[in-house]
């Protein structure tokens, strides 16, 4: 990635929810979702709850209801 400004919010979320295992496509699904959810739903919550990535998602990476 190129963008220093989207690197650095990528690196305080990875932090912040102890996501060092993860890859970095799966840290930017995750960080994409909760970007999304939050401006909608205030409490904090787990990005893993709303993430369905993987090997066999039909290009679906997050849910919410």
């Amino acid at each position: 990635m190129n963008d220093k400004i989207i690197e650095g919010y990528i690196r305080d979320f990875r932090e912040d929810f102890e996501l060092q295992g993860d890859s970095e496509s799966e840290i930017f699904e995750k960080f994409s979702n909760y970007c999304i959810l939050s401006k909608i739903h205030n409490e904090s919550f787990d990005p893993d709850i709303i993430s369905v990535g993987g090997t066999h998602d039909t290009g679906l990476d997050g849910i919410a209801i």
